[in-house]
């Protein structure tokens, strides 16, 4: 049973309470780039001046579903991780 609710809850989304977190989490700019929109949108939707498009929702909703996935850390840095890949490795020194 429990099961089939952590299902649902994961197949829905909830714009509304995902906008800010991942705002927090990931700032304006991060977060445009992830779901493919411009800063002045999420600024909108963020607001509330604008109701999150359906296809915005589905991005936002899977954005929040991998940040929630640990990786091993905690907190933000874990988040971003989660959802940029590793950083780039350095240039080896000749």
């Amino acid at each position: 049973m429990l099961e089939h609710v952590n299902a649902a809850l994961g197949a829905s989304s909830a714009p509304a309470s995902e906008w800010p977190v991942l705002q927090r989490v990931l700032g304006v700019d991060l977060l445009a780039r992830l779901l493919s929109i411009s800063t002045a949108d999420v600024r909108r939707c963020l607001s509330d001046a604008r109701k999150t498009p359906d296809h915005v929702a589905a991005r936002l909703h899977a954005l929040a579903l991998i940040g929630r996935r640990p990786r091993g850390r905690a907190g933000s840095l874990s988040v971003r991780s989660n959802l940029t890949g590793p950083p780039p490795a350095a240039d080896p020194i000749r």
